[in-house]
């Protein structure tokens, strides 16, 4: 009996060698299925301890189940984490039932709204019922890598966090149409501000120049203390950053902007398919119940702030005129620390 994440603590001191859950999609988060996997034990060699879930797609928690047993590795392939714990996905659609496939019940789930079909019938994961980005289209928003030319524009948004994950979104500006093309993510959680800084100069060893970028303005708070913010840290480090614009529903409808398809029959945004957890949290952001014009601040959304951050800085293409100057601004020397020069 779960009803509420708290009643995980009347199985505290339990011991389970098989534990199984029911509609495991309808826990907004994975902390009951955390919590109860520390009950799962025995001092028996002989006796091997086993969890089993059951769900179907859609429901306020289908986003870190999805995360947890679907988007890792193929159906009906066993995999193991990095944790060592071996898992796998077992879908079972209504024509693998005898029993149902035939039956009334089939047309019946014929006849539903086209995400509840998509779900029930289909057994389709990349749809949600309360989906903050319904428009988000893999076929569509997806793309396989390319190279992009050296002189396209290129901009960066960062969502920095340690007990949660950092995250970084790179792009670059296609300026025939300025269409956004994400090409690079960094998402990682327990990192100082000195250990994203590093990271991201590696990641960017492979771009033609550093990429400036928008911050998290919290990264810049220096409430309770005098020393160095993360940003401060970052930007010492050599990265050309500025505080993000931080407005939350002016940044998704922006999102929305870019998801449209223009005239020529392409989106406004693509991503590359190596950004797995960018394109995992557009397909399953939840919409806020109580103010839908937002996304739930409770599910992950820290590549999806991280887009935000970037789109509400204005990216677009540079003339060559425009990138000559900033060029010469980046090679004129500039002092990082005032007790160092000359």
């Amino acid at each position: 009996f779960l009803e509420r994440d708290s009643d995980v603590y009347k199985y505290q001191g339990q011991a389970y060698s098989w534990i199984g859950f029911d509609e495991i999609t309808h826990m907004q988060t994975d902390f009951a299925w955390n919590y109860l996997a520390s009950r799962l034990r025995t001092t028996d060699p002989e006796i091997k301890t086993y969890m089993r879930c059951t769900a179907n797609p859609g429901g306020s928690g289908a986003h870190w189940v999805k995360k947890r047993y679907i988007d890792p590795c193929p159906p009906n392939t066993s995999f193991t984490d990095q944790h060592g714990v071996t898992r796998k996905f077992i879908p079972a659609r209504l024509d693998d039932n005898p029993y149902l496939s035939d039956t009334d019940y089939k047309v019946m789930l014929q006849s539903l709204p086209e995400v509840q079909r998509k779900q029930l019938l289909e057994g389709n994961w990349d749809v949600n019922e309360d989906s903050a980005f319904p428009e988000f289209n893999v076929a569509m928003h997806v793309v396989d890598p390319f190279e992009i030319p050296r002189h396209w524009n290129r901009v960066k948004g960062i969502d920095y966090g340690y007990a949660s994950e950092s995250a970084v979104v790179w792009a670059a500006i296609d300026p025939d149409d300025d269409t956004i093309i994400v090409y690079r993510e960094l998402y990682k959680k327990g990192l100082t501000g000195e250990d994203l800084a590093n990271l991201m100069t590696e990641y960017e060893r492979e771009d033609p120049y550093s990429v400036s970028g928008v911050l998290d303005t919290a990264a810049w708070n220096r409430t309770g203390y005098t020393g160095p913010t993360i940003g401060e840290t970052i930007v010492r480090a050599g990265h050309k950053l500025r505080p993000a614009d931080k407005n939350r529903i002016a940044g998704k409808i922006q999102i929305h902007e870019r998801l449209k398809i223009a005239a020529s029959g392409r989106p406004k945004m693509v991503i590359f398919n190596t950004c797995p957890n960018l394109i995992r949290e557009l397909q399953s952001l939840p919409s806020d119940k109580s103010k839908p014009e937002d996304v739930d601040t409770k599910a992950q959304d820290h590549a999806y702030d991280a887009l935000r951050y970037m789109v509400m800085s204005r990216p677009r293409s540079q003339s060559p005129f425009e990138q000559m100057f900033e060029f010469k601004q980046k090679l004129s020397y500039e002092v990082a620390d005032e007790d160092f020069g000359y």
